[in-house]
């Protein structure tokens, strides 16, 4: 066991993303529908957001955080069926197009490979099928985003690997994904990452 990884993280996980996100997470995962998949679940906190009519695989690769989820997929809170995986967004173990949606949040600032993690979502969604997400991103602001590549290199070997700089929405964009759903929104964490974005994006034919 990992003190750091297995202990520590899943705890600052539901600290800090915790209550504070609950409107947040409850509009992402709540108009999730028909097969849905969450990438990097966490400790689980989207689960009980979920409409009865879902049925939800979850992957989440870090052994503390797939725990604690695990536990939550059994929690009365939770209506739809959920199944915890050890699974990476990187390299998902889906057939193409096989799932109505996906769903992240707070995940897309920790994968390795940002565009490659969204291509993969492309991949296993079926066209016309919404990639719902909240995530926050790059500052807008000139001077904000100065700071952000400033502390961009303690702040992700320290946070497992949050990358506080990052364009969601050209990710999006470049995997070909229709964005029209995507809004601004600010989060409720420190300044240094509260610029996020929120909303669904579509997949084309």
């Amino acid at each position: 066991m990992h003190l750091l990884d297995d202990i520590l993280f899943p705890r600052i996980n539901d600290f800090a993303l915790g209550e504070a996100t609950t409107p947040l997470r409850a509009e992402v995962a709540g108009g999730a529908r028909g097969k849905t998949l969450e990438i990097g679940a966490g400790t689980g906190l989207n689960f009980r957001h979920y409409a009865e009519g879902a049925e939800v695989i979850a992957i989440e690769p870090a052994p503390g955080m797939h725990e604690r989820a695990a536990r939550r997929a059994r929690s009365p809170e939770v209506r739809a069926p959920v199944e915890v995986r050890d699974a990476n967004a990187l390299r998902l173990p889906f057939a193409d197009a096989h799932f109505d949606t996906v769903v992240a949040s707070f995940v897309l600032c920790s994968v390795k490979d940002l565009d490659l993690a969204v291509a993969e979502v492309r991949r296993v969604l079926r066209p016309g099928g919404a990639f719902r997400l909240v995530e926050h991103v790059a500052s807008p602001d000139p001077s904000m985003r100065t700071w952000q590549r400033r502390i961009r290199p303690v702040w992700t070997r320290l946070l497992g690997g949050c990358d506080p700089v990052r364009d969601v929405r050209a990710a999006l964009g470049r995997a070909g994904f229709s964005i029209e759903g995507i809004r601004n929104v600010e989060l409720p964490l420190p300044g240094i990452v509260r610029a996020g974005i929120i909303g669904e994006a579509v997949r084309g034919g």
